[in-house]
C-alpha cells in the first residue's frame, strides 16, 4: 500500500506563533487543584485549526500539542533569518 503525502511549507509560522496565547489554568473536570499551562483550544482553532480536535460525544475541544512542533520549528527559522539579517546590517556598518 502506497501512501501519498503532499508537503507544503508552513507559511507565516512566526506570525501564527505570535498570535498564540500561553495561559495558566485549572482543569476543573479532572484535577481542579492542579495548575497547568498550555493554550486554549478555542483560540488555537482560529489560528491553526489543524491541531484542534473536537470530541464528537462531548463537543469538548483539545489540542494535539505534538502537531505544533512543525509550526514552532518554522517560526524559529523565520526568527533566525531576521536575526541574521540584522547582524549583517550591523556588520556592514561596523557596529558588530
Amino acid at each position: 500500500v502506497k501512501m501519498l503525502m503532499v508537503q507544503v511549507l508552513i507559511e507565516n509560522a512566526l506570525d501564527k506563533t505570535l498570535l498564540l496565547r500561553g495561559v495558566e489554568y485549572n482543569d476543573i473536570r479532572i484535577e481542579p487543584e492542579k495548575k497547568k499551562i498550555g493554550l486554549i483550544a478555542q483560540e488555537v482553532e482560529l489560528i491553526i485549526p489543524e491541531v484542534v480536535r473536537t470530541d464528537e460525544q462531548t463537543s469538548l475541544k483539545s489540542i494535539e500539542y505534538q502537531n505544533l512542533v512543525g509550526l514552532l520549528i518554522e517560526a524559529i527559522k523565520e526568527q533566525q533569518k531576521q536575526i541574521d539579517e540584522l547582524k549583517n546590517i550591523l556588520k556592514n556598518n561596523n557596529l558588530y
